[in-house]
């Protein structure tokens, strides 16, 4: 699977280096130069920015559908969120590994299929540095099992980590 990555925080750049491993294509944005240098060094594609991910996600083997997931802090998701769906073709999948409000989480994806895009809510806890850690995923059906080739060396448990419809990860934190 080719996908697009934005945010190489020290997750997201866990996250990039366990994608990478299982086989997968990786086009990352980040603005730490560093970041983005240690992650070309294992086998990932930078890009200069949004646009230039976008089409080299588009270029060479291209998945469809196009996929970009934003693992940034949970304040800049609503500015991504908009620069991308400027960006990116219909039918295209988002995710969202920002650990949002729920509330937050289900007005974004609303607006994403406003604009006939799928919108994935990736919460993540525990330390993805040691394995130890669980994925709360919620959108569509179809939209989750596209990111199986993502999802699976990420996921502690094997096809444990769906929840249902944007925001029901939200609930499960709750109990």
């Amino acid at each position: 699977m080719k996908i697009g990555f934005i945010g190489l925080g020290k997750t997201g750049a866990n996250m990039v280096l366990r994608i990478l491993k299982a086989g997968n294509e990786i086009v990352i944005f980040d603005l730490n130069k560093d970041a983005v240098t240690t992650a070309v060094k294992a086998g990932a594609m930078a890009s200069r920015d949004r646009a230039d991910l976008v089409a080299k996600l588009q270029s060479g083997k291209a998945t469809k559908p196009l996929v970009i997931w934003m693992m940034i802090p949970s304040p800049f998701v609503d500015a991504e969120l908009d620069s991308l769906l400027e960006l990116v073709p219909e039918g295209s999948i988002i995710v969202d590994g920002s650990n949002s409000n729920f509330g937050l989480t289900r007005k974004r994806a609303k607006k994403c299929l406003d604009s006939k895009i799928d919108y994935i809510n990736v919460r993540t806890s525990g330390d993805i540095l040691k394995h130890d850690y669980v994925m709360k995923v919620d959108g569509k059906d179809e939209a989750v099992a596209v990111l199986k080739p993502v999802l699976d060396p990420l996921a502690p448990i094997e096809g444990g980590h769906h929840f249902g419809e944007c925001g029901s990860a939200h609930t499960i934190d709750k109990q």
